[in-house]
């Protein structure tokens, strides 16, 4: 009985305590800057800036339309403008390949926050050739040379427009109308023996963030990520294919190789991002911290230099050969 009455006085103690701690919360929680952008060589630089959220403030985006950005390299300092929705730029400066940029960010009463970023050397390439077999499969080829004094990071991908049937209508008399319509994404590749180490996409013209570690040398996949580690001051042929079946698209036939030299922040993010599992088996547990290169806040900033190309594939598509095939697939 004793036992019986001290459990329903501690519970109504605690019911005559309950109190509020929303608001406590929102004050201890310690809220800071977040940046994102990425540099891009002989481009002009744009980073978003936006403050981190508590629990109570979840499904919202603060964005940060008065802060204040520096970017400097040696003697020379930029301020970047406020554009619109916490986006910030400068007309000012771009990107030089081989140089050394800090990113320099105070807002508000919040805690200043910095980062640094070294724009790499565009990529060497050189010798790209590209040829169609009688399968339709386009294979191209090409070399580039990786620099030995510094530790370097691939990702390469091929765009292009592809033609989605968007609705159909049936009309009287068996008459069928398909509207389409244009939808520029990342296509699909295969590769043969090749070096890459990593698969995956961005969540920009693909429909996944995240990367998966490549075993089988000859595969496939859209963005592929590598480093230098086997190939490191050395020459390397990379040779991929695409079916050019599967990407047709006569009103805009092009395809366009992108070849980037990255530095070492985005690909340890996808990494990061990969081992992270909102929903884990065992939830008493360390969570796994996302990748951050932003000294004193949050969020992820990064360079790139990159190489591009576009192929016109209009003398395959525009081939009656080629359109009988598309038409009646074997």
């Amino acid at each position: 009985m004793q036992r019986v009455f001290f459990i329903l006085f501690a519970v109504i103690a605690c019911v005559s305590c309950e109190k509020n701690i929303t608001e406590d919360f929102r004050k201890s929680n310690d809220r800071k800057i977040a940046l994102s952008g990425e540099f891009v060589a002989l481009d002009t630089p744009m980073v978003h800036v936006s403050r981190t959220i508590s629990m109570v403030d979840l499904d919202t985006v603060s964005y940060i339309d008065n802060a204040l950005l520096e970017l400097k390299s040696g003697e020379d300092t930029y301020l970047m403008n406020h554009v619109g929705d916490g986006f910030y730029t400068t007309e000012g400066a771009t990107m030089e390949p081989g140089k050394t940029y800090s990113l320099h960010c105070t807002a508000d009463e919040l805690p200043a926050v910095s980062a640094q970023l070294d724009i790499p050397e565009l990529p060497n390439v050189t010798g790209l050739t590209y040829t169609v077999d009688t399968a339709y499969y386009m294979h191209i080829n090409f070399n580039f040379t990786d620099l030995a004094d510094s530790e370097d990071y691939y990702a390469y991908y091929l765009s292009g427009w592809k033609r989605e049937i968007h609705t159909t209508h049936f009309f009287e008399e068996d008459t069928v109308f398909i509207d389409t319509i244009n939808v520029l994404s990342i296509l699909f590749q295969n590769t043969e023996d090749s070096i890459a180490e990593y698969g995956g996409g961005l969540g920009i013209l693909t429909r996944w963030a995240g990367l998966n570690e490549i075993s089988d040398r000859s595969t496939g996949g859209r963005i592929l990520f590598f480093s230098d580690k086997e190939i490191n001051g050395e020459s390397y042929n990379l040779s991929v294919k695409i079916n050019l079946l599967n990407n047709y698209n006569d009103s805009i036939p092009e395809i366009e190789l992108t070849f980037q030299k990255q530095d070492k922040h985005l690909l340890e993010y996808l990494l990061a991002l990969e081992r992270y599992d909102p929903y884990p088996d065992f939830p008493i547990m360390q969570p796994v911290q996302l990748y951050s290169n932003i000294e004193g806040g949050f969020g992820l900033v990064y360079a790139l230099s990159e190489y591009k190309y576009t192929i016109d594939v209009s003398e395959w598509y525009n081939d009656p050969a080629f359109i009988e095939r598309l038409n009646n697939p074997r």
